[in-house]
């Protein structure tokens, strides 16, 4: 009867790995091994919302459920999620340089810690709006190639590209939102915007970056 539940639950318990800790008669070698990436997932979050010692235990037991995951330190793997956090946190407070070394030295801990385009994406647009664009190119490019299709993406590419001199480059990110968008109002402006840097010139003064800071 035993056997038969877990076997039920085969599914949800690979998927929910911290429900077959508790359920040792439901493990498996195989059931273990599928659940371990699962967990790391669950390290992942306890690590973002701070339970690093939690989040280190978690990394220690998928390890241990499967030896074959890819080789990481739990301790360093969750400091890096920590730095994340810091990361993010001060790309909010527009502490552009700080936000850019806590991301980099996250990196060097766990080079797949950030994995999405959103955080890269918004350290693109804020380092762009606050004097930092060439700083945060990297961050833009990472964005774009998590992301090559999205039009929003690669129209903050566009704004670091302009604000670098890159005005070629940027009329090709800025094309390719026009291209996508929907929003007629945006397009226009994004079309003036194309004009100019076609004439040779910049458009994004200080005027315009306090427009788009919202100020």
């Amino acid at each position: 009867m035993l056997k038969t539940g877990c076997e039920w639950l085969n599914d949800y318990l690979i998927i929910n790995p911290t429900e077959l800790q508790k359920l040792e008669v439901c493990q498996t070698p195989a059931k273990l091994k599928d659940a371990a990436t699962f967990l790391v997932k669950a390290g992942e979050a306890e690590a973002k919302a701070g339970n690093i010692e939690k989040a280190i235990a978690i990394f220690k037991t998928a390890f241990k459920w499967n030896p074959q995951l890819t080789k990481f330190d739990p301790q360093q793997k969750a400091e890096a999620e920590r730095l994340v956090i810091d990361a993010n946190r001060f790309v909010e407070e527009k502490k552009i340089k700080e936000a850019i070394a806590a991301y980099n030295q996250a990196q060097k801990l766990d080079p797949k810690v950030v994995s999405d385009a959103n955080a890269w994406d918004v350290l693109c647009w804020q380092g762009s709006l606050y004097g930092s664009a060439k700083e945060v190119m990297f961050a833009c490019e990472k964005a774009v190639n998590l992301a090559p299709n999205d039009g929003n993406v690669r129209s903050r590419r566009g704004l670091a590209r302009a604000l670098t001199g890159d005005y070629k480059g940027a009329i090709t990110d800025f094309e390719a939102y026009i291209a996508q968008t929907d929003d007629t109002k945006s397009k226009a402006q994004v079309q003036e915007g194309v004009k100019a840097l076609r004439a040779g010139n910049n458009p994004f003064t200080e005027s315009e970056l306090n427009k788009l800071r919202g100020k």
